[in-house]
């Protein structure tokens, strides 16, 4: 994964040349053998709910959007209250307010954490 840190956003893109956050939670997690959907929306549905006592963890997706609306944008976990995503590039971000790698507009935004399923079989 760190070797795709800084790769700019390329809406629809999932390759070193450019990718969104979808594409970007989709190929990571393909490669540690998940196969999750292609967008945002879908990786919410078909993912479960992590309790908030039970804390997120490497390998969990973070969801952001508005509450009325299906879920715009997806980070992976990284654990430690870390996530990785692609806004604007591929980049590191903490969901912790008050740690320097906290990004305010998208915490404002922050559904919640879910777990894909090791099972899936979703392309």
């Amino acid at each position: 994964m760190r070797n795709l840190l800084g790769v700019p956003y390329l809406w629809g893109g999932r390759t070193p040349l450019g990718m969104d956050c979808s594409g970007f939670t989709q190929l990571i997690l393909a490669e540690q053998g998940i196969a999750i959907p292609r967008d945002a929306a879908d990786q919410e549905r078909r993912s479960r709910p992590v309790e908030p006592s039970g804390g997120a963890r490497a390998g969990d997706l973070l969801f952001f959007g508005p509450q009325s609306r299906p879920a715009g944008h997806v980070g992976l976990g990284l654990g430690g209250g870390y996530y990785a995503h692609a806004r604007g590039q591929v980049r590191v971000n903490s969901i912790e307010r008050g740690n320097p790698l906290y990004d305010s507009a998208l915490g404002r935004q922050f559904r919640g954490v879910r777990r894909p399923s090791r099972t899936s079989s979703f392309a």
